[in-house]
């Protein structure tokens, strides 16, 4: 994302950590059954062969939950003075930048988890921007809190861009 000369950042909202600690519980109950069957073949293994092998499969699922995590803390959604940004990475190799003026905003939607989203650890969910013309729809998932996010668009910045 290049910034423009008088461009300033307002605010930079991550994803929810939640859901982040969901993925990496599934991870772990994932691995419990590779343990299980390293425990039946284990007289196949010498002792330190069997170490070794427990350490490969702890090694292995902890390499996927951090891959995961930098999966999932490097989408970020930024808002300047000027527009949206919602910056995601797919793969480490590629990344992906979508941008609208804020201008060009016609509709902010939302979508929470229930009744379980007034508290906060459960409190995100789905921001979806539409533009003019449907240019640019941005899906911004597991964003925390995305009436939030919804409010802080519309009284900090897009109301002040509409009295300019």
């Amino acid at each position: 994302m290049h910034m423009r000369p008088d461009e300033k950042v307002l605010k930079i909202f991550l994803k929810h950590p939640f859901p982040y600690f969901l993925n990496v519980l599934k991870t772990v109950l994932l691995s419990v059954p590779f343990y299980f069957i390293l425990y039946f073949i284990r007289e196949g293994f010498s002792s330190s062969g069997f170490i070794w092998a427990n350490l490969l499969v702890t090694g292995v699922f902890f390499v996927v939950i951090i891959y995961n995590g930098f999966m999932y803390w490097l989408d970020k959604f930024i808002v300047t003075n000027y527009r949206i940004v919602h910056v995601t990475w797919p793969f480490p190799t590629i990344r992906r930048e979508f941008e609208t003026e804020l201008s060009e905003i016609q509709e902010i939607a939302t979508k929470e988890m229930g009744f379980l989203s007034y508290l906060k650890i459960f409190d995100y969910g789905t921001l979806k921007i539409e533009t003019a013309a449907s240019k640019v729809t941005i899906f911004f998932d597991k964003a925390p809190d995305p009436e939030g996010i919804k409010h802080f668009l519309y009284s900090s910045v897009l109301h002040k861009d509409k009295t300019v």
